[in-house]
């Protein structure tokens, strides 16, 4: 069996499926599936050694034509094609490669229709669901994240029958040596103070609003830690927040990282005590997954699908509201060390134990077997 993947891009930003691609491919190769990569247009230096696919092709989704033509052999090539971001370009392009060549085609949601829809009325997402349909229709398999995205997308008037299954970690091949750390040795972790560090877009889509409020609450307890928040600046919401930060004196609790490379993601990471991804919809858990992988004590809300978090004793699973994160976090930033550590070593644990590729694998390769007898 064959798959071809399609990313929206190859940037290792958190939050996007890239990130988690390469263990993906590894678990599949493992179990003798040869997988291709079609991926938008990358805008980071991205190292095309990390994934173990046979081919890896880049495509500029404003040549369209062009792009058709870069991605049709991988098409033509593949049994099944799993498209991991619906809304993207490259998605529509390769979409229509595949019902030119009679492919089976597999759409993953992974959070990307059921964010940033407050505000928006209903003809506007009237109209969005029609291009979503026709994109949808030719998928074979459609699935989301957790049962509460498939709520989500209900509620949200999309007709797509789409089945809850996880996405799952494996970043054993990020250990190597940091090529940029010059550029980690600027971040502000080296001032003694314990971090606090979310990765993610900054948006107010994230849970970023009630946690900042949680943490205006817990000054005084913060005063011995450093808020580290890394990601992507999306519309005007960094300088919102800074706004904000700045009003209520604030500035002094946290720092802001925008388009971490991935060295300076993982020098955070390595120099944190304490991830959190408050996310008030669903969304990759990408975040955490890699957090509680390296030994990291978490906080992740309650619309993320991990299920066993807090019964594992990795960390807390909470409400993404002011009220609900507000408890949690502080027995977090109070705990010692010592115990964010032994938090942390639980985590990774439950995570190599419940979220492994590995262990997930079978589910999508039924999956592609079934696109495959439908077709």
């Amino acid at each position: 069996m064959r798959i071809l993947h399609v990313v929206e891009s190859m940037d290792l930003h958190p939050g996007l499926f890239s990130t988690t691609l390469p263990g993906f491919i590894a678990a599949l190769g493992r179990q003798d599936i040869a997988c291709d990569v079609v991926s938008g247009a990358s805008h980071d230096t991205h190292e095309a050694e990390r994934f173990s696919a046979e081919q890896v092709v880049s495509v500029d989704e404003d040549q369209p034509i062009e792009a058709l033509r870069a991605a049709a052999p991988l098409v033509q090539k593949a049994d099944v094609i799993h498209i991991h971001c619906p809304k993207a370009g490259v998605a529509t392009i390769v979409s229509a490669a595949a019902k030119g060549e009679r492919k089976p085609v597999v759409f993953s949601t992974h959070g990307s229709l059921t964010t940033h829809l407050r505000g928006r009325g209903k003809i506007s997402l009237w109209f969005e669901n029609r291009r979503l349909h026709k994109k949808c229709r030719w998928a074979k398999q459609i699935t989301c994240l957790n049962q509460h995205e498939a709520d989500l997308l209900q509620q949200r008037g999309l007709r797509l029958n789409a089945a809850p299954m996880s996405v799952g970690c494996d970043f054993s091949n990020d250990n190597g040596p940091m090529t940029g750390a010059s550029q980690a040795d600027k971040l502000p972790i080296g001032d003694g103070k314990r971090i606090l560090a979310y990765f993610g877009d900054i948006d107010g889509q994230l849970g970023l609003v009630p946690f900042f409020k949680a943490c205006d609450e817990l000054e005084d307890e913060l005063e011995t830690w450093r808020i580290i928040i890394a990601g992507r600046p999306i519309d005007n919401w960094l300088e919102l927040f800074q706004a904000g930060a700045r009003r209520h004196g604030k500035e002094h609790l946290g720092e802001f990282v925008v388009f971490p490379n991935y060295d300076q993601q993982r020098s955070i990471l390595g120099a944190a005590e304490l991830v959190a991804l408050p996310s008030v919809s669903p969304v990759l858990p990408n975040a955490i997954l890699w957090a509680m992988w390296h030994g990291k004590a978490t906080l992740a809300s309650n619309v993320l699908g991990l299920d066993g978090l807090e019964d594992a004793g990795a960390g807390a699973i909470v409400e993404p509201s002011r009220k609900g994160i507000l408890p949690s976090l502080r027995r977090l930033i109070t705990a010692s060390p010592d115990e964010l550590k032994g938090m942390g070593k639980k985590g990774a644990a439950f995570v190599r134990d419940v979220y492994s590729w590995d262990s997930i694998v079978p589910e999508y390769i039924e999956l592609y077997r079934n696109a495959i007898a439908s077709n």
